[in-house]
């Protein structure tokens, strides 16, 4: 990160990720992210970022011949990677002494997410690991603690509220 003021920064980064697998398309996948801290006051920290994400297969969801539930597991060597791009805005700080607050909202969207899936016109039934959907997680996250008796004892809550959506069925 490069620290642009003596209350700001700025971090910039880049993730390269390859995967080859037999008997599948080679993928390649760039994620970039940027974040920015500002100190507005002295104890009080925001945050913002942006960034991308990818998630190659396992070896387990790609390859597996197993039987679960009744269902044959079988191998998807053309499974492709996850990819995802999320943000966040948040504060954090002491709003009075020995009390210490976080909050921030958030957002990712997620395409191609592996799950299982029935194998169709297969019999006895089949089961596979595929590429399913598009997605949206996004949400609120709080935490809070008080110093109840210094250097022994602390309490500590946090609260954590989710919407996730299927956005494939939209």
């Amino acid at each position: 990160g490069v620290r642009l003021t003596n209350r700001t920064a700025i971090s910039l980064g880049l993730r390269v990720d390859y995967h080859k697998a037999t008997t599948a398309r080679d993928e390649f996948a760039a994620s970039p992210k940027l974040a920015v801290t500002w100190r507005p006051a002295r104890g009080v920290m925001t945050r913002a970022s942006l960034g991308g994400g990818y998630r190659a297969p396992s070896a387990i969801e790609q390859f597996v011949f197993t039987k679960q539930f009744g269902f044959q597991v079988v191998p998807n060597p053309a499974l492709r990677g996850e990819r995802a791009w999320s943000g966040e805005v948040g504060v954090s700080g002491y709003p009075t002494s020995g009390v210490w607050l976080d909050a921030s909202v958030f957002r990712s969207d997620y395409r191609g997410l592996i799950g299982p899936r029935l194998v169709l016109d297969s019999v006895p039934p089949q089961a596979q690991f595929a590429n399913l959907t598009r997605a949206r997680v996004q949400g609120l996250d709080l935490s809070l603690r008080v110093r109840v008796v210094p250097d022994l004892l602390d309490f500590e809550g946090t609260y954590l509220l989710l919407k996730t959506e299927d956005r494939a069925t939209r």
